[in-house]
């Protein structure tokens, strides 16, 4: 991969930050106590060359349930994975009890990642049904 596909990526990420995931995370400030994290970290993936980049947005509603939304973006040998879910989970229950919406795509074309990653991180963070809705449909 070129440098310029390294680029179209590590773009698309931070434009879904700044467009997807802030205006999110700014909603969700207004509304829930303690304040929400939004957060964007890299990690090895444990036992392999492979390398993984996550972008989310968590907090607990004033019902105490636990809501992620978040976006992975995983480079393994030959492609790119992107994935999209949104996490529930109660704070006295496993960190995830149920994932209420989940998408994912696969792709070996840095251009074609870009574009997933807009599009998915748009799709994921117009999910604003999970900030007050008391019951969760299933995926």
């Amino acid at each position: 991969m070129a440098a310029v596909d390294v680029q179209r990526v590590f773009r698309a990420l931070a434009e879904a930050r700044d467009k997807d995931f802030y205006p999110l995370w700014c909603d969700l400030t207004y509304l829930w106590r303690p304040l929400p994290e939004i957060k964007f970290r890299i990690y090895q993936v444990a036992d392999t060359v492979d390398a993984r980049i996550a972008l989310w947005v968590a907090g607990s509603r004033p019902d105490s349930t636990q809501i992620t939304w978040g976006l992975v973006v995983t480079a393994e040998a030959g492609k790119l994975t992107i994935e999209t879910s949104i996490d529930v989970g109660t704070p006295d229950g496993p960190e995830v009890d149920d994932q209420v919406f989940e998408r994912s795509a696969e792709t070996d074309d840095a251009a074609r990642a870009a574009e997933l990653i807009r599009s998915m991180a748009g799709e994921l963070c117009g999910q604003r049904w999970p900030i007050t809705q008391e019951s969760f449909p299933s995926s």
